[in-house]
């Protein structure tokens, strides 16, 4: 009876043993696949990430979830259609609230930097007020992506363009901040050419700039400005990384990305409020696919 007790046991004890081997050979082949996004591999402050299509997180949340905690990401810029907001939240808000990802609406259009543009800030302003008035789990702010010197009616930007820019921003920040909502503004890296004073209030003004750093032969020196000025007045500054690899203009992979972030923490002691912040995470999910 004992002698059958331990073959018994011995059985059970192998086919554990072998059930444990294939769990762990099949996990490994999935991590293969999905690049082991799941082990956070960035010595970084927070990072952020643009997104411009809320459908690719939702279709695979476990995937994303991956994404955040690769790179640490702590913000998200997120594009909501006027759908989105005027319904009532879906778990997904509840999801990123549970992780502690502050949400910031994407949001803009090169008019909104010309003369009545602040109109049509604070109208989508407003619709972020209102979700949030509908809402548990609140979209922080709003990251305008305005570009005014993209505009068909500006020929080349300068002084008093940018003069006019900053005028109509300046008739909406009291009323984001007296509703609770912080602003992000994302920026060209060569505003300081057009003018320092301009550049010096825009940043001044806002909670934080996001700066398209992608000259990617002087990244470092592009940036310097802003980060000085954003280190004078205590805001947030992200480094944007565009993640088109296959595009000579930018860096052709994620290890240029991160050493080169890794150049300007070293760089520059304002590791505190100097962010990673990568556009977009649809980029990131085609280069994964393709990877498979």
């Amino acid at each position: 009876m004992k002698r059958n007790l331990k073959l018994l046991l011995a059985s059970l004890g192998t086919i554990l043993l072998l059930f444990l081997f294939f769990e762990i050979m099949f996990c490994n082949i999935d991590l293969i696949k999905r690049k082991n996004y799941s082990s956070k591999m960035l010595n970084t402050n927070f990072s952020s990430i643009y997104s411009w299509h809320i459908e690719d997180i939702e279709e695979d949340l476990d995937f994303f979830d991956q994404i955040l905690d690769y790179y640490n990401v702590h913000r998200l810029y997120q594009s909501f259609d006027d759908e989105y907001l005027s319904g009532r939240e879906n778990s997904l808000m509840k999801h990123l609230d549970d992780l502690e990802i502050e949400v910031y609406q994407l949001t803009g259009d090169s008019t909104w930097g010309l003369e009545d543009g602040h109109k049509k800030i604070l109208e989508s302003m407003d619709k972020v007020i209102n979700y949030n008035n509908k809402n548990k789990y609140n979209i922080r702010g709003l990251l305008l992506d305005i570009e005014p010197y993209t505009n068909d009616q500006i020929d080349k930007f300068n002084k008093r363009d940018f003069e006019v820019y900053l005028s109509e921003l300046e008739k909406t920040i009291n009323y984001a901040h007296k509703n609770n909502l912080k602003i992000i503004v994302a920026v060209p890296y060569w505003y300081d050419s057009i003018d320092m004073d301009c550049l010096k209030k825009l940043i001044q003004m806002v909670d934080g700039i996001s700066v398209m750093n992608y000259h990617i032969d002087n990244t470092i020196e592009d940036i310097r400005t802003e980060v000085e000025l954003s280190k004078t007045f205590s805001k947030i500054v992200d480094s944007v990384y565009m993640v088109k690899y296959d595009d000579e203009k930018y860096f052709d992979s994620e290890d240029q990305i991160l050493a080169d972030y890794a150049n300007l923490k070293a760089e520059y002691n304002y590791t505190k409020y100097l962010y990673l912040s990568l556009h977009d995470y649809q980029s990131i999910v085609k280069y994964s696919k393709e990877k498979q």
